[in-house]
């Protein structure tokens, strides 16, 4: 049994391609996250604040 027609593809000059599918897509909506951690708590708020701001 032969190995077929495409097993010399890379003798015959065919460079390599990715393929569109192995890219990663970008993302529709970015949520950017920042924490801001104090040794101690206050009345008002905890030790931990966290603050979110959404791109869209």
């Amino acid at each position: 049994m032969g190995r077929g027609v495409h097993f010399h593809h890379k003798q015959k000059g065919h460079d390599h391609e990715k393929p569109q599918h192995g890219e990663p897509a970008p993302s529709k909506h970015t949520e950017r996250v920042a924490y801001d951690i104090h040794t101690v708590a206050t009345a008002e708020s905890g030790p931990v604040s966290i603050t979110t701001q959404k791109d869209g």
